[in-house]
């Protein structure tokens, strides 16, 4: 064999466009290739004890519904739909990888510039600090509660001590890969169209 193998820092998107990790801040997404990539990863790498995988796209739009019945605000649950969206790009790490100590620095820094291209492509700035640790907790609250349906154990000690009880309040869906992909569409349309309202009303 004579082919000279080189770094793979390149791969190409479902988009057709070249995604260059040496120089990320060059790319471009778009939420149909974000809803379809999301509604294609399932969460805790596919460790589900069901029959049609639970994916980032399910997981986000649970979020988005107990940030706006908590908040109220619909620009909020537009950033927590797209929290995680940089996992389709960056890879979906378990959290017990994420935070082994020579690899949680690189991770983090990957993630970080990923997820800025996310929300800068779709015109949606970065979540301030305050609403990060919001997002932050409601995700472990999310895979929590999917933790305690969808784990061979069903339990959730290791990622909570206790659910908070206005999680069981939100609806589930578990949907096909291609019907998440359209409900977390028109969720996010449904969404946009609340802020320009919300903001007119402010």
């Amino acid at each position: 064999m004579n082919a000279t193998i080189s770094q793979p820092m390149i791969t190409e998107s479902i988009s057709g466009q070249m995604l260059d990790y040496t120089h990320i801040d060059e790319f471009k997404t778009s939420v149909e290739e974000i809803a379809l990539l999301m509604s294609r990863t399932p969460v805790n790498g596919g460790h589900q004890l069901i029959h049609n995988p639970y994916t980032l796209a399910h997981h986000a739009l649970w979020v988005q519904r107990y940030i706006l019945m908590n908040t109220g605000n619909p620009y909020t649950a537009m950033q927590a739909m797209l929290y995680r969206a940089h996992e389709v790009y960056s890879g979906s790490y378990p959290s017990p990888v994420r935070h082994l100590s020579y690899l949680r620095e690189q991770i983090s820094f990957l993630e970080s510039q990923v997820q800025s291209i996310v929300y800068e492509s779709l015109g949606i700035e970065k979540p301030a600090e305050g609403v990060r640790d919001l997002l932050d907790k409601t995700t472990l609250v999310a895979q929590a509660m999917e933790a305690k349906r969808f784990s061979p154990s069903r339990s959730y000690s290791h990622i909570l001590t206790e659910i908070p009880a206005d999680a069981d309040a939100i609806e589930w869906d578990h949907n096909t890969s291609y019907q998440v992909f359209c409900d977390f569409m028109q969720t996010f349309e449904i969404l946009a169209a609340a802020v320009a309202t919300w903001e007119r009303d402010q």
